[in-house]
């Protein structure tokens, strides 16, 4: 127990598995008789055929998980999975075919795929190779002992012959109780998922150059800027959140404040932009990564525009370099200010290429950046 509550981010992955599995324990455990009371299904086939649909939904959930961790562990993954299991199991009382209860226990399949592969990979990842072995065995003791006590919960209800409805309702709650503590674990990471699994059902995401910016340290990232969309797409491979520049009105939007200030993004106004700057290069010195649309606007034509001088009021004094980058793909997308007609069909995915320069010293100038992002641009857009 010292060792599984040494890092608290272990000992908290180890209680959000043991709640998801105590809760999958029960719903296992009394939709049986559930189908049977409720239903009236007493074909034994359909009951575990519908049941086994959970299982085929944990294999595609876990290859979901695994196509979005390409870059790390994504841990986002693990507040939209507790609130999608949630979800199904508080829709499950309302459900009378069987069918749609089979499309249910697959959601609930997949849901559990996004919470057990991150936290399990997490737990791995944060042990040392010393006390692994004790780390994994605790927490299947602790995942026991849970599962035990809900499923001695679930005998007293059987034997006191109460309805197996409310059951579902209390593991509804045990649900909100997981996606909360989730939630506020991984509550930015939960935001960059959700943005990353939307992004994919439209684009193909493909970064080039990404061994050039550092894995640890300072790094200003320099960019075109061609869609609503190219600050979401710098972020996905990063695990460590890109503190970028945005304009302070958007930045105090009441729905996506909390997240902004928690995402580390730096507000900038045209009569306190000294301030912004001079706050980005407090977060440099902190070894922050700091993410700047120099074009100040999103392109109308896909040509780059000018780039304004004012990250050169951050001082180049601190320990880090520039990455000049380049979008390619989003010009002339739902998301772009030029719609241009594409002969594409709905279902195809648009392919979105971005490339990561060579990085640049502190004190290279907007005009040789700028330089440099063309001749990128020249060598690498598609048409």
């Amino acid at each position: 127990m010292k060792l599984l509550t040494r890092k608290k981010e272990i000992f908290d992955a180890i209680i959000a598995l043991s709640l998801f599995w105590s809760i999958s324990q029960v719903v296992l455990a009394i939709f049986g008789e559930y189908a049977k009371s409720q239903l009236g299904v007493t074909n034994t086939i359909f009951v575990q055929g519908v049941m086994a649909l959970a299982g085929i939904g944990i294999v595609l959930g876990s290859i979901f998980a695994s196509r979005y961790s390409k870059y790390y562990i994504n841990t986002g993954l693990v507040g939209l999975g507790a609130s999608g299991i949630t979800l199904v199991v508080l829709l499950v009382p309302f459900v009378g075919s069987m069918a749609l209860m089979a499309f249910l226990f697959m959601l609930f399949g997949i849901f559990s795929g996004f919470i057990m592969v991150p936290l399990n990979a997490r737990i791995q990842f944060l042990s040392s190779n010393v006390h692994l072995g004790t780390i994994l065995a605790g927490n299947n003791f602790i995942q026991n002992i849970f599962m035990f006590t809900f499923l001695v919960l679930t005998t007293i209800f059987a034997y006191n012959g109460m309805n197996t409805e409310i059951l579902f309702y209390l593991m509804v709650i045990v649900g909100i109780y997981l996606s909360f503590i989730t939630l506020k674990n991984y509550f930015v990471d939960t935001f960059w998922a959700t943005m990353l699994i939307l992004g994919s059902l439209r684009h193909k995401y493909i970064y080039h150059g990404l061994d050039n910016v550092p894995k640890e340290g300072a790094a200003l990232l320099l960019s075109n800027h061609v869609s609503w969309l190219d600050w979401i797409i710098l972020q996905l491979p990063f695990k460590r959140y890109l503190n970028f520049m945005m304009e302070k009105d958007i930045y105090n939007w009441p729905l996506f404040h909390a997240f902004f200030k928690k995402g580390e993004a730096i507000p900038i106004s045209s009569r306190a932009s000294k301030d912004a700057f001079k706050e980005a290069y407090i977060r440099l010195q902190n070894k922050k990564l700091v993410a700047i649309f120099p074009e100040g606007a999103i392109s109308s034509d896909g040509k780059l525009s000018a780039f304004k001088k004012g990250y050169e009021l951050i001082p180049s004094d601190y320990d880090g370099c520039i990455i000049p980058v380049f979008i390619d793909g989003m010009f002339g997308s739902w998301f772009s200010r030029y719609k241009k007609s594409s002969k594409k069909h709905f279902w195809q995915r648009r392919v979105i290429n971005v490339y990561f320069g060579e990085p640049l010293p502190t004190d290279t100038s907007s005009q040789e950046v700028k330089n440099i992002i063309q001749a990128m641009k020249e060598r690498y857009e598609t048409q």
